[in-house]
């Protein structure tokens, strides 16, 4: 369910930078960068994050692309739940569940 497993579009002080599905080390200089995030399949739904990084240290950043056309993905220093996806996975157990009980009425 969702936008599928897709690298997303990244961009790091205004360059773009490639970036593969799953985990990403990108080296950039010590001190204050912006971090613009967006799913391939929908480039107008940027997010925005300022980092602070220190000398030789390593600043997790996290991204999970939206569910769907109708949220915005996350963006962060920590891992987030896409509540989303969660929402629409609850969604389609009920209704599930409803048509195998219709089912067994009958």
């Amino acid at each position: 369910m969702g936008s599928g497993r897709h690298a997303p579009w990244v961009q790091v002080d205004g360059v773009q930078v490639p970036v593969v599905v799953g985990d990403n080390l990108i080296k950039v200089s010590a001190g204050s960068h912006l971090v613009q995030v967006a799913p391939r399949w929908d480039p107008v739904r940027v997010r925005a994050l300022q980092v602070d990084v220190r000398p030789d240290a390593v600043v997790p950043v996290f991204y999970a692309d939206p569910a769907s056309r109708f949220f915005g993905g996350s963006l962060g220093t920590k891992h987030r739940q896409d509540w989303a996806l969660r929402f629409l996975q609850a969604w389609g157990v009920l209704v599930l569940l409803s048509m195998l009980i219709e089912f067994i009425r009958r």
